[in-house]
Formats: C-alpha cells, sequence, structure tokens
C-alpha cells in the first residue's frame, strides 16, 4: 500500500509539471502568435512555470513527509 501511495504522489508530480509545461508552451504560443514577441512576457511566463514547479516540489515533498511519518508511526504500532 505504501509503495502505491508513493507511486501515486510521483504521478501527480509528473502530471502536473506536464500541465505546467503545456500551459507555459500555450502562452508563450499566443504571445508571439499576436506578432509582436515581448521578452518581458515571455519571460514572466517562465518565471510562472518555475515557481509551479517549485510549489509542486514543496507540496510533494511535505507529502512525502507526512506518508513517512504515518507509515513509521504504523509500522511501530503494529509491532508492539
Amino acid at each position: 500500500m505504501l509503495a502505491y501511495i508513493i507511486a501515486a504522489l510521483i504521478w501527480w508530480f509528473i502530471a502536473l509539471n506536464h500541465q505546467n509545461q503545456d500551459m507555459t508552451n500555450l502562452k508563450i504560443h499566443d504571445v508571439i502568435s499576436a506578432g509582436v514577441e515581448r521578452e518581458n512576457e515571455i519571460s514572466s511566463i517562465e518565471t510562472l512555470r518555475k515557481r509551479k514547479v517549485a510549489q509542486y516540489i514543496g507540496e510533494g515533498s511535505i507529502f512525502l513527509l507526512l506518508i513517512a511519518a504515518g507509515a513509521i508511526y504504523i509500522y511501530r504500532a503494529v509491532n508492539r
């Protein structure tokens, strides 16, 4: 069960990161197709993408720590 939960957490990160990259590419494409390539807008879109990746890593790390703490607690309780 623990392996399944960790695999789901990893899949969650991969899926969100992929979606984030797709959204970034779409936004950049919209800026470029508007005719005028605005470097500031593209830079802010990339900055937002990086912030989202950091957010996903932070959330995933907290979830992983909580899962590990719960698993350790259950393991110790069962062994008593």
